[in-house]
């Protein structure tokens, strides 16, 4: 019986700490998941790993894509997961590497096996992590700042100079081995848009949401393989909060909407079919400049680039009012970072 306080004690500190864990998942509701967001977001409070995903990062000093341990060391080799440039891809043709210079796009596809990627070099690319091949590259003018893979495994891409293209992937690529040397795609289908920066594409209601300068656009793809085209099915001006243009559009987990980036960050809610501030320039100036990208783990927590130098930061922080870092890129010139999750189940 002397043992019983100490015992209740134990227990109770226990359920504090279950309670603690579970608000940091993802919430059942949209409303719910923002409120949990705004909390993280105005606590000073640092997530505890183990994380249960790690931090991809497109690194403009080393013109390289690379996936990190979050919370690790990210000077030590041991923190990097995955790494690649187009050098490490025998499918890429030399005299094509510099496309790939400055990489300013990292993204999952096929759940976590591929990677989506583009560059400011203006080269555009789909890798498989397993052997690092190659499946398609190409490459376009007007700086391409994200892309996309559609059901059928054709590509889409978006550029910050007026226009985003569609391509028809050759059947086969898939099989592509370390003897395969692909010839670049040549120039695919174009669409006009000012200030692309995002591109999402949305499986439930079977359009390719693209973010400009303006306006966040929905295309309807035509399913055709061979000669696959987009029509606009719908344009949203964009809210007055990203009034320097929107720079990110990513999904947030398991809700219908997207984050955008800005002056700020804000939500999308897709069915509601409204804007949502989560955070301005104004209420958190210290980590509101130009934000470059937003990504959520699987546990809840968010992650940002802010630039600390032109378009550029060494670390990536979580989102929290001392901009805790999650890691520290050795002379990094880190663009965009996301969590290597799915992106959108």
């Amino acid at each position: 019986m002397k043992h019983r306080p100490k015992l209740f004690a134990v227990l109770f500190f226990a359920v504090c700490a279950l309670a603690f864990q579970t608000k940091s998942l993802p919430a059942s509701d949209l409303a719910e998941a923002i409120s949990q967001m705004k909390a993280q977001i105005e606590s000073d409070a640092v997530p505890a790993g183990p994380f249960r995903a790690d931090v991809a990062v497109c690194d403009q000093r080393r013109h390289k894509i690379l996936i990190l341990k979050a919370g690790e060391d990210w000077s030590k080799p041991e923190s990097v997961v995955w790494e690649w440039s187009a050098a490490m891809s025998p499918q890429i043709r030399p005299e094509h590497h510099s496309w790939f210079r400055n990489p300013d796009e990292c993204k999952p596809a096929r759940g976590t096996s591929h990677l989506l990627m583009t560059a400011s070099g203006g080269g555009i690319a789909l890798i498989r992590l397993a052997d690092k091949a190659c499946l398609f590259y190409s490459r376009i003018e007007g700086n391409p700042h994200s892309i996309e893979l559609l059901p059928d495994g054709n590509i889409a891409s978006v550029s910050s100079g007026g226009l985003f293209t569609l391509w028809a992937v050759p059947e086969g690529n898939d099989a592509v081995d370390e003897n395969t040397r692909l010839a670049p795609n040549p120039k695919g289908r174009q669409y006009p848009l000012v200030g692309g920066h995002g591109m999402v594409w949305d499986d439930e209601m079977q359009i390719l949401w693209v973010l400009g300068y303006k306006e966040l656009a929905g295309y309807e793809y035509n399913f055709n393989k061979k000669d696959p085209a987009l029509t606009k099915a719908f344009s949203i001006s964009v809210d007055k909060t990203f009034a320097d243009g929107g720079h990110d559009l990513y999904p947030v987990p398991d809700q219908r909407a997207f984050f955008l980036t800005g002056r700020g960050i804000g939500i999308y809610d897709i069915e509601k079919k409204e804007f949502i501030s989560l955070v301005s320039k104004e209420t958190h100036p210290k980590g509101m400049h130009s934000v470059k990208s937003v990504s959520q783990s699987p546990e809840g927590y968010l992650i940002i680039q802010s630039p600390t130098t032109n378009y550029w930061s060494p670390r990536i922080p979580f989102f929290n009012q001392k901009l805790s870092p999650i890691g520290t890129l050795p002379d990094g010139m880190i663009y965009k970072a996301r969590w290597w999750v799915e992106k959108w189940k």
